[in-house]
């Protein structure tokens, strides 16, 4: 079944979605979508071994060019949310930095040093905001996506000796390590899994669109800084790796953070972060991603990669039940979720490739059968292990 004939579908699905809550822009992973306005057509994922980006055409389930070359290590990826989403994000960990990469030249615009092994980036809704998790300097960079430079490094401790109030950090002698990273959907909350067993909460204002001209910012609000204000135990992680945030208006938003090593899903309400909830997923959980149901346009669904069980664990966030989906191919690790929540997409690292599937058009039957892209039209020498995932629209030149 190719996924070009089902595109008839998936529009039918967003013309549904588009007239239901503005929650559909906002019930997903933030930093991994474009905004709900535009269906899937192309396929971003990192390829570490060969410092390379490939773009695959996921209508036509085809690659149509050589891959977009970035500086060392390739680790993580986003794309702008403004507009079709013209830019790519691409975190470089053995490079140090941010290569910005225009997605209709496929050339990287601007390379931005950020701290030391970075791992993951996401962006502000509104665009105006990058955050880049620093893992050997224990800082997430606030880059401003209007000018492409760093505005601040956060420290997510506070150094021995320094003043405090009783809610921000001060683990002093504890090495962080940051790892994933996602906001909430005004991106004024950004959370922060760290390897060494904490989930680390930042908060500040990204600032606003002046009459949604993505260029401009509002000189009336250029946002505040962001400082971390708390850093939370997850009792019983090893290592925390992959974080998403579930955003349910009323109730607050949800954050949900993978521990592969300890084969446990973390997640807390952000009305009540001091009550972590733990969930067990077998076979080495790892990537995270919130879906919406395509037709109420509110987030239903939380999709876990089980990486040594080659599978997915779905579950729904009313009751956190959950079902296992196996799938033919290899050690998924990233997951992805249309904007719409129709489509989800995996990194298979041990296959070397992508996979996809769709739900029914009703949300009701949560995935069907996995099918993967045929990379083997791609040259052989750039096939590798595949890694993050970042979905965009059509772009015009």
């Amino acid at each position: 079944m190719k996924r070009g004939i089902l595109a008839g579908l998936a529009a039918a699905s967003l013309l549904l979605s588009q007239g239901c809550s503005a929650l559909s822009q906002s019930g997903q992973s933030i930093g991994s979508d474009i905004s709900s306005r535009f269906p899937v057509n192309f396929v971003y994922t990192t390829l570490f071994a060969k410092n390379a980006i490939l773009e695959i055409n996921s209508i036509q389930s085809r690659i149509d060019h050589d891959p977009i070359l970035v500086p060392n290590g390739p680790r993580a990826l986003a794309i702008d949310p403004r507009e079709r989403g013209t830019f790519l994000y691409v975190v470089c960990e053995l490079g140090n930095v941010l290569s910005v990469v225009d997605r209709r030249t496929r050339l990287i615009s601007r390379n931005i040093n950020v701290g030391q092994r970075p791992y993951d980036v996401a962006i502000s809704p509104n665009g105006t905001r990058a955050f880049v998790t620093n893992m050997d300097d224990d800082t997430v960079s606030v880059i401003d996506t209007q000018q492409n430079i760093v505005l601040q490094t956060v420290a997510l401790k506070q150094p021995t000796g320094a003043s405090t109030t009783p809610a921000a950090p001060t683990l002093s002698n504890v090495r962080l390590r940051p790892m994933g990273i996602a906001t909430n959907a005004t991106g004024t909350r950004v959370y922060v899994a760290c390897a060494s067993g904490y989930l680390t909460v930042l908060e500040g204002n990204p600032g606003t669109i002046v009459s949604g001209d993505p260029s401009r910012i509002n000189t009336g609000n250029n946002g505040s800084p962001y400082s971390a204000v708390r850093n939370i135990l997850l009792t019983g992680a090893v290592a925390p790796l992959n974080v998403a945030v579930a955003n349910l208006s009323q109730e607050g938003e949800t954050v949900y953070i993978t521990d592969p090593q300890s084969n446990r899903l973390f997640f807390a309400n952000s009305q009540n972060l001091n009550s972590i909830q733990t969930q067990e997923v077998q076979g080495t959980p790892w990537g995270v991603a919130v879906g919406q149901n395509p037709l109420t346009g509110r987030p239903d669904k939380l999709y876990v990669t089980q990486e040594s069980l080659n599978g997915i664990r779905v579950f729904d966030l009313a009751n956190m039940q959950g079902t296992a989906i196996q799938t033919e191919f290899k050690n998924p690790q990233h997951v992805a979720v249309s904007p719409n929540g129709d489509e989800i997409f995996v990194s298979m690292s041990g296959s070397n490739n992508v996979s996809y599937s769709r739900r029914t058009l009703d949300g009701q039957i949560p995935l069907s059968r996995f099918e993967a892209f045929n990379l083997q039209q791609l040259d052989p020498r750039f096939i590798a292990p595949t890694g993050d995932i970042a979905l965009g629209g059509f772009l015009y030149q």
